[in-house]
């Protein structure tokens, strides 16, 4: 009989999955509104997110809303700035469930910001 030569076959090797890169948030314009009763939310949440993120301010809501909104929510302006949202909800709001939303094309808010957040009571009960 003839020997019959095998071949071992190479092992395969899977990628290695990365991590998307962080959204840069660097100078983003940010406008914060206090949907609760809290004192200086807005005040406060824009100063920790210019100190954490980078964020550039666009202005603050009334810091004390005259009625309150349940849900913490991120507005964006443009689908471009879907991902920088998501990922502040994640990071800075990730006690509680954010809505993170496309801003009306048709809204006017002074400072014409990148983002809006509406600080809800949701968020109060994690301070």
């Amino acid at each position: 009989t003839t020997p019959v030569e095998t071949t071992t076959p190479s092992p395969t090797v899977s990628p290695t999955p990365t991590e998307s890169p962080a959204p840069d948030l660097m100078g983003l314009k940010t406008f914060v509104f206090n949907g609760t009763t809290t004192a200086d939310l807005a005040r406060n949440t824009l100063n920790a997110l210019k100190a954490q993120f980078g964020v550039a301010e666009a202005g603050k809501g009334v810091d004390t809303a005259p009625q309150t909104i349940g849900q913490t929510a991120i507005y964006y302006k443009g689908a471009g700035l879907e991902a920088a949202a998501t990922y502040l909800a994640e990071q800075y709001f990730k006690d509680v469930q954010v809505s993170v939303v496309p801003l009306n094309v048709d809204a006017t808010i002074p400072g014409n910001p990148d983002l809006v957040i509406y600080i809800g009571t949701d968020y109060v009960g994690t301070l």
